[in-house]
């Protein structure tokens, strides 16, 4: 069974941490950060580069604004 984890605070720390292990271990991981299109614009491009570099970016693993 897929195991799904929603971590808060992904732009920097323990939580952008978190999210890059647990992605790399093959959970499926929500990474909630604010302010995507403002202040965190580049730690969101840098995730979506993770997810890229890393294979991760198939259609239910990409990062989504909501």
């Amino acid at each position: 069974m897929e195991q799904t984890i929603l971590v808060t605070g992904s732009t920097s720390g323990f939580g952008r941490l978190i999210v890059e292990t647990l992605a790399r271990r093959g959970y499926r991981v929500f990474a909630g950060m604010r302010a995507v299109e403002g202040k965190n614009a580049p730690a969101d491009a840098s995730l979506r580069t993770f997810t890229q570099q890393e294979r991760l970016d198939k259609p239910e693993n990409r990062p989504t604004n909501l």
